[in-house]
């Protein structure tokens, strides 16, 4: 498939039928290749959001350099591809609901099927591990959890755990919250920057804030019901 034929795919994506979207991506990925699988679902998510931004520097009223900010997050961590609700909710700011209403339709068509394949190419790596009769690689446990938990998410575990309100009251982290961030990207795997706009509204309480990981009810839900399932008491 030639480059403009890709394009072409991704423009169309919601007007073809299920079954030409599963055959094609059948063939781009190699029979389902998990890595292509991965690059694929990168790779359409990217070319919108790139549409996004052009339009949102072209009309949008905030600033230029806020935008820029916006996307560098959302390039930056794949996870947000995955959880599109959270994705939407956390950076909508200053991005106008009619610049992503053609790609909220497409990504609800398109990442849904992405996801059965997904398994699906999981399955068969292991399955193909197994019958080699080798122990299944940590590749495909890997593969498996990669995404499993987004950044918001992990956010709210820490703050749940006290952890947060713990780093805050030690130096350097009482006076800087690029220190926490730094800190916090190492534990959880992420990006500063990434971490930094979900922890300005968590530590000042701005909880008018959309970013603020607290107002995400479907994760603090989910935090919760998980530290409650194992024994936590949570206080908070």
């Amino acid at each position: 498939m030639t480059n403009n034929e890709l394009i072409e795919f991704y423009e169309n994506i919601d007007k073809v039928t299920s079954f030409k979207r599963i055959r094609t991506v059948y063939d781009l990925t190699n029979d389902l290749d998990v890595f292509l699988l991965r690059f694929l679902r990168r790779d359409f998510f990217k070319y919108y959001l790139l549409k996004i931004k052009e339009e949102a520097l072209r009309l949008s009223d905030a600033e230029n350099k806020d935008i820029e900010h916006v996307f560098e997050i959302l390039f930056s961590d794949d996870v947000y591809m995955y959880y599109m609700e959270d994705t939407i909710d956390v950076f909508c700011e200053h991005i106008s609901a009619s610049f992503i209403d053609d790609f909220i339709i497409k990504t609800n068509v398109f990442f849904p099927e992405l996801d059965e394949l997904e398994r699906i190419g999981f399955s068969k790596l292991k399955n193909s591990e197994e019958n080699n009769s080798k122990e299944p690689v940590a590749l495909y446990d890997e593969l498996l959890d990669d995404y499993s938990v987004p950044l918001i998410r992990r956010i709210v575990y820490l703050e749940k755990l006290g952890i947060i309100e713990f780093l805050r009251k030690a130096r350097p982290f009482n006076t800087s919250v690029n220190s926490i961030a730094n800190v916090l990207g190492s534990i959880v795997d992420a990006k500063p920057s990434s971490i930094q706009p979900l922890l300005n509204p968590l530590l000042s309480k701005d909880l008018d804030n959309k970013n603020n990981p607290l107002n995400s009810a479907k994760n603090v839900m989910a935090v919760d019901t998980h530290l409650m399932k194992i024994g936590y008491s949570i206080n908070k």
